[in-house]
């Protein structure tokens, strides 16, 4: 046998072994190898002429034809490991290449940046691999097809390969995620074989393409190939610009393919962080970063775009996508980090002081709270650490999206819950009750919890809790996050509360200083302002970052600090375009144009042309726009429905230039930078595309019938008003003129309740139009010019914009012609009397009579105004104008001493309003009365002094016009009303007279007491001054001394009960009886009281008195001097006999009747001075007097049309009310309900849905509390109009018959004939927009809201129907415990006492009817209507109607029967007729009728489904048997989607038993095929203890042929 010789190791002469083309060394301990004589098939391949010369003939890309080169070197190497690297390495730079060429075009293509704007993203927010590269070429590819361009085609081959080849996968098993194999392995080594192959096969296939596509740079403005690698090395420069010339077509690669010192670079990855670019050479595979602005802008631009598209949806809807608020944060992100090491040195501190707690920075808009947070937020920016061993998070209000307790409380939480590294921890967290009381707890409980996890298994020692943005809590009725912040006593030392805002003193709302931050307590504050002392440490840390950050020169850095005032969003965007600019910015912006427009230039690179356009559309209307508005007007004005993110985005990108201001729920928006309107004026003027958008809008008003207008539609009218005659006064001369008709209804509807910044709007308005017409520019219809310069008038004056009417107005009447002003003589006539008003007012009294001068020489000559009384016809709208000016006429000349001829014109219109009640009718009259009652006053306030019979007299006129009417409150009390007419009577010398009042009144106090009613102590103690007043007048001394005792003795005696009392009058009635001392001369007590009443009687007979007193008082007595003086405002006899609290109230009333509301808040301003104010630990005024004076200062404000203080007004009522009663302090709860209805009409009234339905539920779930006898007799005030009628109702305890008229009453509520009117001529639309203001803005009646539930149903929402059916159950206490406990009281009558036969039929329609009766069945009708009636017409009709539109038989049938059993209950008979005020003959058929009707539509309707109908069948057994929780009533409940609110919800449970569940989930389990649950029904309907027990309808289901499941 022949030996084979084997070759030995030449280093340690161990064997060696074959291993594929080499001979390895045996030994294991030894490396040597070497090849054996036989050529590898990858040496071969690499020789092979035949393949390698075909890629010689083709001037291909020297960036990709070097990969191949270097593949041939490793193959000629037998270096199989690197050749199957190099395979993908290839692979990838074939597709890299041309990816980033496509990419580079979007460089200088706004529409392609858009397009491709995601994939750059992607590209450059990630290190991108070789699966990233060929997901963008699939994405491009399929983006950019195009047959005839090489880079496509190359680009197609290319995807085609990895998908037959799957090179990524490939690469992946081999090499990225597995083993390396050996390299003799034969799998191993066919494998590479195959993709060798094929790789070069797909190259070789492309080499003509390749050929098509040249990489060059510019040499002499010329194009040149730089393949040859002379003409880079040949360069200067260190870069070269580079290029990609296709079919005659230009590429530009910088920034993505860079060329460098001779090299051609490819972009690799994108550091966020740093702003910094990492770039590979495709040669030598070397890497530099370098920082490349064109990348950076462009990273900027491409996360704005794509965030940007991602934001069409609303922001406030309440629910929205959490990656929505992230892609903000991204657009907002500042381009250059600022230290704030100074507020991290006092969170040290603290820390170290302090075991746990709650803390505050403050600091102005603009300076950094919010960046500050996100950089120690370790789950946002994460650059800046506030200790070691510390773990942060955030939470960012925004009053858009980010401010109610259920995002709060899920967000913290997720925050908490995720660590560092970006895992989340799991487990079981206690659930929070928000509408718990120990909310707060629960959450610390759980903060608790997380943080000992953090402790125990991360080595954590301090959590920092960051609340950013207390300030941006919008307004709320109810608690806000602030009451659900755990106290430092509820947490583990070591967790950290820090909370940031605005400067309280200055920059935010009073809601926000009251509610927000006086309620969380703070262990300390930092406060950075200019006149702090940590404000100096800011401005170094502004310093010292941007000096060192961006290598400035200090000098530099101290430069741009001051430019941006200490502002660090100021200061980000003066870096940014310094980074631009250089030192030339210094220049540019001493020229502030310049400056603008090159930072729009750089917002135009960022967003693209799209985006910029709508972002300067923005910045117009911004600029536009004379008020600040908010961003839901923004909205609507930018032609949106509503704010959306995009929008938010928006405003957060230019919040630099953007001046806010918080108030409550808004925050209101303008920007008045001169700058920026200086650019906007000077280079982009053109309002075009915003002009069509508001053109559009107004055309939508334009022959359409006039309507009143919310107070937001009535500012986007004026805003696009004002905007068409500023930028085509043509167009609004030749159409939208024809507005201002509609224009001017809604600005005298408003009068009284504009906002205060709104005024400045209209004004605007009048101001363009003046100047217009005084240029000939427009001219309107004569009559409509003059009534517009009248209307404008009427509101300046109102506001104080005093001088606008004696000169421009007058202007205009004056350069009217003779002929004209005759034609048009009423109202210049009233434009006469307005001017000489205002001058009145400023003083002017020489130009004031001439002009009421020319008012009277006009009367005087035109028959039409003397004779007015005789006129036929009228136009109501004008007269009303014209007597309310008249009215001020006679108040001008009243003030100013002109007696005779301010009775003169107020005869004069207490005739016409007499004529024109008679010609308006009954239902229009009622603001001629109310001019009357004004008149009347007026003529009270005149006589008073000078005749009191006649002001008696005219007292009695106004009462008995106020009691006419209904409307109109003179006095809050009856026996207010009594102590005027005491006092009247007093100054008539008629003292036994006057006796008599205050007897009348004692009694009606005496009685009231013994009922246990409230009754003010304030009102008892001007009973007891009042009479002893009387007694002092008629000399009896020690009678008054006695009354005057009684007094003080009483409010003592009160107050020892710690009830706040009236100080007021308990210092009146003690200087009043000193002073009877004094006449007595009684010796101790005088001397006791002297220096206490010498301080009296000099502040109230001399008010300019400002010296204090030279006589040495006791601290007690100087203090009632003091406040004598600052409180007590009249000087006269009247002052000591009234008490000057309530005197104050009742002068700020008058006022306030007169519609003079800046005045009367000037009274109860005064008045609300007493709050809290105390003498000897005795409060002035009791809390049933704050509690009213704060409903009557909102209730001032909402008729001024300043609804947002209202409503702060209106919370402090209730706030007051809540204090009240938490001491004990016995209090009318029905005015608590007051408070809340009106504060619910002013939420309304501004769009405030979620606060206006929170008010909602309140007011009905108090609506028991509503003293309707009381509204009956005081509507004026209440609530917008209130109009309800009970004069039946006799005692508020009789319950059933106060809500039977609010039911049925035939005029219960507001325009409720009109709404009939609708109702019968079937405008239900137009109705139902009526009834839910009315139902807003008034308490709602059961009538209101039965009218608008049947309107509901009639237009097909039957879901709303029914809900709004259901709450009247619920208002009315309805329920099964009550129905099962009536006893019957209603027998039938005999059919011959009646004698009625009927032809009545109802029709089985969709529209309203439930079953057949036959045309002859006789009708009796149930004697004596009553609230029972009414309710089970609502349960056994209307409510089994409207669900039976909706398909829900089952709960139709369910219904009907308990309206059975509630009839049954209050009729004698056994059966329920069909409907509950009509009783059939054939009762027992007509009842069962519609119930066999609807179990043949389930019949009808079946769907089998074995699952569900197992569930019901299952649920409905459970209960039957009563084996249900109260909880799962309630889910039962809430799963059938029909009612929305949980206060129904809740009301509903008590009105279904179990069974009648039972029934309807047995009838639904039926429906779906479920033999059981038919078997349930028949068993339920055979069970004596169902109220619907019947054998013969058993018998029918019986027999029904229902399908089943197998």
């Amino acid at each position: 046998m022949e030996m084979t010789t084997m070759k030995k190791c030449k280093v340690c002469d161990s064997e060696l072994i074959p291993i594929g083309a080499k001979l390895v060394c045996s030994n294991e301990n030894c490396t040597y190898q070497e090849y054996g004589h036989k050529k590898s098939w990858f040496k071969l391949f690499a020789e092979d002429d035949r393949i390698w010369s075909q890629l010689n003939q083709c001037q291909l890309p020297s960036v990709v034809a070097i990969q191949y080169e270097r593949l041939r070197s490793l193959l000629q190497a037998d270096e199989l490991y690197g050749v199957q690297i190099k395979i993908k390495d290839i692979y990838e730079t074939e597709v890299k290449f041309l990816v980033l060429v496509i990419l580079s075009d979007t460089f200088n293509d706004d529409a392609k940046k858009k397009l491709f704007a995601p994939y750059i993203y992607l590209l450059m927010n990630s290190n991108p691999s070789l699966g990233t590269w060929l997901y963008l070429a699939n994405e491009l590819y399929k983006l950019g097809k195009d047959d005839n361009n090489p880079i496509y085609r190359i680009l197609d081959s290319l995807i085609e390969y990895d998908n037959k080849e799957q090179i990524v996968a490939w690469r992946n098993a081999n090499i990225g995620h597995g083993v390396l194999m050996p390299e003799d392995a034969q799998f191993f080594q066919d494998s590479l074989k195959e993709k060798v192959e094929s790789l070069v096969s797909n190259y070789i296939e492309n080499l003509v393409l390749y050929s098509e596509i040249r990489l060059c740079t510019k040499i002499n403005e010329e194009l040149v190939d730089i393949d040859n690698q002379v003409v880079l090395e040949n360069t200067s420069e260190d870069t070269t610009e580079l290029f990609i010339l296709v079919q005659d077509k230009v590429y530009k690669l910088i920034p993505l393919i860079q060329c460098y010192k001779s090299s051609v670079y490819f972009f690799d990855s994108y550091i966020v962080k740093k702003s910094m670019t990492k770039y590979l050479s495709s040669s030598t595979n070397d890497k530099c970063t370098v920082l490349e602005k064109k990348l950076s802008d462009m990273f900027s631009s491409v996360k704005t775009i794509p965030s940007i598209e991602a934001l069409e949806d609303n922001a406030d809807d309440g629910l929205f996508l959490e990656g929505q608020v992230k892609r903000i944060d991204e657009i907002v992100a500042p381009s250059v980090f600022f230290r704030y090491d100074f507020i991290k040195k006092c969170i040290n501190d603290w820390i170290r002081r302090y075991d746990n707690g709650n803390f505050l920075v403050e600091m102005k808009a603009g300076m950094g709270k919010t960046t500050f947070v996100k950089m120690v937020d370790q789950l946002s920016y994460n650059n800046f650490q506030i200790m070691d061993n510390t773990l942060c998070r955030a939470f960012y209000i925004n009053s858009i999206y980010g401010y109610s307790k259920e995002y709060f409380i899920n967000s913290i939480t997720k925050s908490l819950l995720t660590t560092n590294s970006g895992e989340y921890i799991t487990g079981d967290l206690a659930q929070i009750n928000l509408e718990s009381v120990n909310a707060c707890n629960e959450l610390a409980n759980n903060i608790n919890y997380i943080f000992r996890y953090y402790q125990k298994r991360m080595g954590v020692h301090k959590l920092i809790i960051f609340i950013d943005g207390l300030d941006e809590i919008p307004y709320s009725t109810n608690s806000t996050i602030a009451d659900i912040i755990p106290s430092p006593d509820s947490l583990d030392k070591g967790i950290y509360f820090i909370f940031t805002s605005r400067l309280a003193t200055d920059d935010v709302s009073t809601f926000t200083n009251n509610k927000v931050l006086a309620k969380l307590e703070f262990e300390d504050r930092l406060i950075v302002e200019p006149k702090t002392e940590v404000f100096g440490e800011y401005k170094d840390n502004l310093l010292k970052s941007i000096t060192k950050n961006q290598s400035l020169p200090i000098s530099i850095g101290e430069r741009l600090i001051g430019l941006s005032n200490v502002n660090a969003l100021e200061l980000q965007y003066l870096l940014n375009l310094y980074r631009d600019l250089g030192t030339d910015i210094f220049d540019t912006i001493d020229e502030s144009i310049g400056f603008i427009d090159f930072y729009w230039k750089s917002i135009k690179t960022l967003f693209g042309e799209t985006y910029y356009t709508e972002l300067l559309n923005l910045v117009k209307l911004l600029v536009f726009i004379p008020v600040p508005i908010s961003s839901n007007n923004i909205a609507e004005l930018l032609g949106e429905s509503n704010v959306t993110f995009k929008l938010h985005a928006f405003l957060n990108t230019l919040k630099h230039w953007i001046n806010s201001k918080r108030t409550g729920k808004n925050t209101l928006l303008q920007i008045t930078r001169p700058e920026v309107i200086e650019w906007v004026d000077t280079i982009a003027a053109d309002y075009g595309e915003l002009l069509e958008i508001w053109k559009r809008h107004l055309d939508t008003y334009i022959g359409v019938e006039l309507k009143l207008l919310s107070v937001d539609e009535l500012r986007i009218l004026s805003i696009e008003l004002l905007a068409v005659l500023k930028f085509d006064a043509k167009a609004f001369r030749d159409k939208y003129s024809n507005l201002l008709p509609l224009y001017l209804v809604q600005l005298n509807s408003y009068m009284h309740m504009i906002e205060e910044l709104d005024y400045s709007l209209h004004r605007a308005i009048f101001h363009k139009i003046d100047e217009l017409i005084n240029n000939k520019i427009i001219s309107l219809e004569p009559n409509l010019e003059i009534c517009t310069y009248l209307d404008f008038g009427k509101i300046l004056k109102e506001v104080g914009f005093i001088d606008d009417i004696t000169l421009n107005v007058r202007h205009y009447v004056d350069q009217l012609s003779n002929q004209q002003k005759k034609k048009s003589a009423g109202f210049i006539w009233n434009l006469y009397q307005l001017i000489a008003q205002c001058y009145d007012l400023q003083g002017n009294q020489r130009d004031s009579q001439k002009y009421f001068a020319l008012a009277n020489s006009i009367q005087k000559e035109e028959t039409y105004l003397k004779n007015k009384t005789k006129c036929q016809e009228y136009s109501l709208g004008d007269e009303y104008s014209s007597l309310y000016i008249q009215l001020q006429t006679a108040i001008s000349h009243k003030n100013n001493a002109r007696d005779t001829k301010a009775l003169s014109v107020l005869q004069s219109i207490e005739k016409q309003c007499k004529v024109l009640k008679d010609y308006a009718g009954r239902d229009k009259s009622k603001k001629f009365d109310e001019l009357l009652i004004n008149c009347y006053l007026v003529y009270v306030n005149l006589y008073k002094k000078m005749d009191v019979d006649k002001a008696l007299s005219y007292l009695q006129l106004a009462e008995k016009v106020s009691a006419q009417i209904g409307t109109f409150k003179v006095f809050e009390k009856s026996f207010s009303r009594l102590i005027i007419l005491g006092q009247i009577y007093r100054k008539k010398g008629e003292y036994d007279r006057a006796l008599e009042y205050y007897d009348l009144v004692q009694k009606i106090l005496d009685s009231d007491t013994e009922k246990d009613k409230y009754i003010k102590p304030v009102d008892v103690a001007n009973v007891y001054n009042s009479i002893a007043n009387i007694y002092r007048d008629k000399k009896d001394y020690n009678a008054a001394v006695t009354f005057y005792t009684k007094g003080i003795d009483y409010l003592e005696a009160v107050e020892k009960r710690g009830i706040v009392i009236d100080k007021r009058s308990y210092l009146l009635m003690i200087n009043n009886r000193v002073e009877v001392l004094n006449l007595l001369k009684k010796g101790k007590l005088y001397q006791m009281n002297m220096d206490c009443a010498s301080a009296f009687e000099k502040s109230l007979t001399n008010k300019k008195t400002e010296k204090p007193l030279k006589r040495s008082l006791s601290d007690k007595d100087t203090y009632s001097f003091e406040l004598a003086k600052s409180l007590f405002i009249k000087s006269d006899e009247e002052s000591q006999s009234v008490n000057p609290f309530s005197e104050l109230i009742e002068q700020g009333k008058e006022y306030w009747e007169k519609g003079e509301y800046n005045l009367a808040l000037e009274c109860y301003i005064k008045a609300k001075n007493f709050i809290g104010k105390s003498i000897g630990g005795v409060n002035i005024i009791n809390s049933m007097d704050i509690v009213n004076l704060y409903n009557d200062i909102g209730m001032i404000y909402r008729d001024k049309g300043d609804y947002k203080t209202a409503i702060t007004v209106y919370t402090e009522g209730i706030d007051e009310f809540e204090k009240a009663r938490r001491n004990g302090d016995k209090i009318d709860r029905h005015l608590y309900v007051l408070l809340i209805n009106n504060r619910r009409a002013m939420f309304y009234k501004l769009g405030i849905k979620d606060l206006f339905e929170e008010d909602s539920i309140n007011l009905y779930k108090h609506y028991n509390d509503i003293d309707w006898q009381r509204i009956n007799s005081n509507k004026a005030k209440l609530s917008d109009n209130s109009s309800i009628s009970l004069t039946d109702v006799c005692t508020r305890k009789d319950y059933w018959n106060i809500n039977y008229n609010l039911l049925s009453s035939k005029e219960n509520y507001r325009n409720q004939s009109h709404i009939t009117e609708l109702i019968d001529k079937k405008n239900f639309n137009e109705a139902i927009h009526i009834l839910k203001t009315i139902i807003a803005e008034d308490l709602p009646t059961l009538k209101c809201l039965d009218d608008l539930a049947y309107c509901y149903g009639e237009i097909g929402c039957e879901n709303k129907s029914i809900e709004l059916y259901l709450l009247i159950i619920v208002l009315c206490n309805y329920n099964y415990d009550i129905i099962s406990k009536r006893v019957p009281n209603n027998s039938l009558i005999s059919l011959s006492h009646l004698g009625i036969k009927g032809d009545y039929e109802l029709a089985i329609t969709e529209e309203n009817n439930i079953g057949i009766i036959d045309k002859n069945n006789q009708i009796r009708i149930i004697p004596g209507p009553n609230l029972d009636q009414g309710l089970c017409s609502i349960l056994g009709y209307n409510i089994p109607c409207y669900f039976r539109r909706l398909g829900l038989f089952s709960l139709s049938i369910v219904f009907y029967e308990l309206g059975c059993f509630s009839i049954r209950k209050i009729i004698s008979n056994t059966q329920m007729p069909l409907f509950p005020h009509l009783v059939i003959a054939d009762e027992k058929n007509s009842r069962l009728r519609p119930l066999k009707e609807w179990f043949n539509m389930i019949l009808e309707n079946q769907k089998l489904d074995t699952d569900k109908s197992l569930y019901f069948y299952t649920l409905a057994t459970r209960f039957y048997k009563n084996e249900v929780s109260e909880a799962e009533r309630m889910k039962y409940l809430k799963k059938l989607k029909v009612i929305r609110m949980d206060y129904v919800l809740t009301g509903v449970l008590d009105l279904l038993p179990n069974m009648y569940i039972a029934l309807e989930l047995a009838l639904r389990a039926m429906q779906y095929g479920s033999k059981d649950g038919k078997n349930l029904v028949i068993q339920i309907y055979s069970d004596k203890e169902f109220d619907g027990y019947d054998k013969s309808l058993v018998k029918y289901i019986e027999r029904l042929n229902y399908k089943f499941n197998r």
